[in-house]
């Protein structure tokens, strides 16, 4: 009786994964977002517009999340560039909607590069961070 009882709760340890002999650097459950795995994709190419009287160089596209999870809180800088390469203006607060990535999902992504000398002819969009979880 003894000898099934501790066999009955060994079994139940080795089946629920109390038990696991593999070694690893995270918590079951946890999940992993890749920021290599989120990417951007222009809907229209840049562009100059105004807004609130300013003149602006505007970029749309998507942040497409190739992830299996959400991708929240992430972390876009856009830059634009002049003819000969030099930095003009950059901006890290973009618009996304929504703000959560979804897994195997998309959203929209839209910035504006205050340009009043129209100095910008091509931008450059780096994806630096994102997290799974709260």
């Amino acid at each position: 009786m003894k000898n099934t009882v501790v066999l009955i709760i060994g079994l139940i340890l080795f089946i629920s994964g109390c038990i696991n002999t593999n070694s690893t650097y995270e918590t079951w459950g946890q999940k992993h977002v890749s920021i290599d795995l989120i990417s951007f994709r222009n809907s229209t190419p840049g562009e100059h517009t105004f807004y609130k009287e300013n003149l602006y160089y505007v970029i749309e596209g998507y942040l497409l999340n190739k992830n299996p999870h959400d991708a929240l809180s992430v972390k876009i800088n856009v830059t634009g560039y002049d003819s000969n390469g030099t930095i003009v203006v950059y901006n890290s607060t973009p618009e996304i909607y929504p703000k959560v990535i979804p897994g195997k999902g998309k959203s929209r992504f839209y910035a504006r590069l205050l340009d009043p000398d129209k100095k910008v002819v091509r931008y450059d969009v780096k994806i630096f961070g994102a997290k799974s979880e709260y």
